[in-house]
């Protein structure tokens, strides 16, 4: 079977969903984890995204600057679908072990 968009944003949506089963829990919030799917001139990307940390901003008042965690997995339409649920979960474990967030200098 040949992987389409829509196929690939299922399974993207169905991994993000099943954090706990898969993960022992989900992802914190503060974390701001975002798995999406996209087209590309070659294929299809996976991009599972996360705030690693914050650098404090300049002035009291201002909002702190994400400091982003961004893994891209590239694949194309022949791609194993075992292989690449697989690599899926491997960096969303990534991010679920990551330390929160923290404001950094």
């Amino acid at each position: 079977m040949k992987i389409t968009l829509d196929y690939l944003k299922g399974i993207v949506d169905a991994l993000y969903y099943a954090q706990t089963p898969l993960l022992g829990g989900e992802i914190e919030d503060e974390k701001n984890f975002q798995i999406n799917a996209y087209k590309t001139l070659f294929g299809f990307d996976v991009v599972l995204t996360a705030t690693e940390n914050y650098k404090r901003a300049k002035f009291k008042n201002d909002l702190n600057q994400d400091i982003p965690y961004i893994q891209v997995i590239e694949l194309n339409e022949n791609t194993k679908v075992s292989k690449l649920v697989k690599d899926i979960v491997t960096e969303m474990e990534v991010i679920y072990k990551m330390d929160s967030p923290k404001v950094i200098d």
